[in-house]
């Protein structure tokens, strides 16, 4: 994706309430009618993903889809980090839960993205290898509920429970 070079830019400066880079949502569509055009959220976009480079190395595929609609990453990014930075888990926890969700859901992004944060957050190669393992036992047998719930795969009489 190409960076967007709007810093400061307001098309409409007569509407601006504040500073550029500090509209909301509802000031952007008043002004705009539509959040793609407005120079304030290009920015915002921008810099989530250069500060999620800086940290990781690189930028999962997902956040640079996201990104390609203004607001989209920024309310995705405020609602992860609610509940990756928050709670009764430990950030080791957190990032081990994280790791198997994207383990069986098949994400490489976000499998490094959370590996690479469960290392951070003091999870050995032991945990982190325990985390992928016990992800891919649940997958497995996820397949095998699913054929014989829906499928009816191993017998001729649906088993009742």
């Amino acid at each position: 994706m190409s960076e967007v070079r709007m810093e400061g830019v307001c098309q409409r400066p007569e509407k601006l309430r504040g500073q550029p880079g500090e509209c909301s949502p509802e000031q952007v569509r008043e002004c705009h009618g539509a959040e793609a055009a407005h120079a304030c959220l290009l920015e915002r976009e921008q810099r989530m993903l250069r500060e999620v480079k800086e940290g990781m190395g690189f930028v999962p595929g997902p956040l640079l889809a996201m990104s390609g609609r203004p607001g989209t990453l920024g309310r995705f990014m405020a609602y992860g980090k609610g509940l990756m930075e928050e709670g009764p888990l430990s950030a080791k926890e957190r990032s081990l839960v994280a790791l198997s969700a994207a383990m069986a859901l098949k994400s490489a992004d976000c499998i490094l993205a959370h590996s690479m944060k469960a290392r951070k957050a003091g999870a050995t190669e032991e945990e982190v290898l325990q985390a992928v393992l016990i992800a891919g036992m649940i997958g497995n047998t996820s397949t095998l509920h699913v054929a014989h719930k829906s499928a009816d795969v191993f017998s001729e009489e649906p088993v009742q429970v």
